[in-house]
C-alpha cells in the first residue's frame, strides 16, 4: 500500500507507505525554512504522537513527535521550521490531514506492544521452585541436586 498526498498550498508531498511516512518539500520558501534537507522518511515505530491545528487566521499544521526528537512547542511560528511538521492553509487540506493523522495514530497504536515484565528470581527462590518440581515428580532427586549445586555455587 502506497498513497501520496500533495499539500498544494505549501508545496509538500507526503507519501504513506506500509511502515513509514515520507515528507518532501519543494519551492524557495520551503528551502528558506528547511534548507536543502531533501526528503525525510519516518518509520511509524519512531512516531510517538501527532498534533493537528486547524487553519484559520494562521496556517494549520500536522506535527509528528518522534523518539529522540525535539519537537517545536512554539505554535505556528516554530512549526514553520520543524522538519517533522506538515503545514497547510486550505480547509480541504485540513480534512485530508485529519485522515492522515488518524491513519498515523492507528499505526502508532498497532505498533505498541505491551512491555514485557520479566521477574528475576534469586537462587534461593529458584531452588524452592525446583523443590516443588521434585515434589510433583517432574524432576528426580539427581536433577534437583545437580541444579541446586549450580544455583548455589556449591
Amino acid at each position: 500500500m502506497k498513497k501520496s498526498y500533495y499539500v498544494k498550498s505549501k508545496k509538500v508531498n507526503v507519501v504513506i507507505d506500509e511502515d513509514s511516512i515520507t515528507i518532501s518539500r519543494k519551492g524557495f520558501i520551503n528551502m528558506a525554512n528547511h534548507g536543502l534537507k531533501g526528503e525525510k522518511t519516518i518509520p511509524y515505530t519512531s512516531i510517538t504522537a501527532t498534533q493537528i491545528k486547524k487553519p484559520g487566521f494562521a496556517t494549520g499544521y500536522l506535527q509528528l513527535a518522534v523518539k529522540g526528537g525535539n519537537e517545536s512547542k512554539g505554535g505556528v511560528q516554530a512549526a514553520v521550521s520543524d522538519e517533522n511538521t506538515i503545514l497547510f492553509t486550505r480547509k480541504d487540506e485540513y480534512e485530508v490531514m485529519c485522515e492522515l493523522k488518524e491513519f498515523i495514530d492507528t499505526k502508532i497504536r498497532l505498533g505498541q506492544a505491551p512491555p514485557v515484565v520479566q521477574s528475576i528470581q534469586s537462587p534461593v527462590e529458584q531452588v524452592k521452585g525446583l523443590k516443588e518440581l521434585l515434589d510433583m515428580g517432574v524432576i528426580n532427586q539427581q536433577e534437583f541436586d545437580k541444579k541446586k549445586r549450580e544455583l548455589l555455587d556449591l
